[in-house]
C-alpha cells in the first residue's frame, strides 16, 4: 500500500481529519511548508501535483535554489561495534566506508524489490488458481444440479405410474 504521493522528485504526505472530513498533506523533506488538501484521493493527488508545480515556479520567480528532497547525504547512527565492523569490511574490500554503506543499502533495497516482485508473481498465480477453482466449483455445482434434477424427474415419473 502506498502511503505517500510522488511527483517530479518530491514526496508528499497523506493525512486525514475525521472531524473535518478532509484529506490533506504537505511536501516532505524540504525546509519550506507547502500544504495541499482534497475531498477525495484524486483531488488530493491533483492538489499535491499542483502544489509541487507552484513550489517549483515560486522558487524560480524568487531566484531561490530549488530545494530537492534528497541530496544523497545523511547521518547514520549505529553502535560502535557495527561502526568498527563496517570500517574493517570496507577496508578489506578496498572501498570507502561511504561506498560500503551505499552498496549495503542498495543491496537491501534490491532484495526488497525482488521479493516484492516475486510476491506479486506468486499472488497472481494464486489468484489464477483461485479462478480455476471457482470455475471448477461452478461446473461441479452445475453437474450436481443437473443430476439432482434428473433423479428427481425419475422419481416423479415413477410416482406417476
Amino acid at each position: 500500500m502506498i502511503k505517500v504521493l510522488e511527483h517530479n522528485g518530491f514526496i508528499g504526505s497523506i493525512e486525514f481529519s475525521l472531524e473535518d472530513s478532509i484529506l490533506f498533506g504537505s511536501l516532505l523533506y524540504i525546509n519550506d511548508l507547502v500544504t495541499y488538501e482534497g475531498q477525495t484521493i484524486e483531488e488530493l493527488r491533483e492538489a499535491f501535483e499542483e502544489a509541487v508545480e507552484e513550489y517549483i515556479e515560486l522558487c524560480k520567480e524568487c531566484e531561490k535554489e530549488l530545494e530537492k528532497p534528497f541530496k544523497g547525504v545523511f547521518n547514520v547512527r549505529v553502535s560502535p561495534e557495527i561502526h568498527k565492523k563496517a570500517v574493517y569490511e570496507a577496508e578489506r574490500r578496498g572501498v570507502t566506508l561511504n561506498q560500503f554503506i551505499g552498496d549495503a543499502i542498495k543491496n537491501e533495497l534490491d532484495f526488497i524489490h525482488s521479493n516484492s516482485l516475486e510476491h506479486k508473481a506468486i499472488s497472481d498465480k494464486i489468484d489464477a488458481v483461485g479462478a480455476q477453482l471457482d470455475n471448477a466449483v461452478i461446473d461441479i455445482n452445475s453437474t450436481f444440479a443437473v443430476n439432482t434434477y434428473m433423479q428427481f424427474s425419475q422419481i416423479l415419473e415413477g410416482a406417476k405410474k
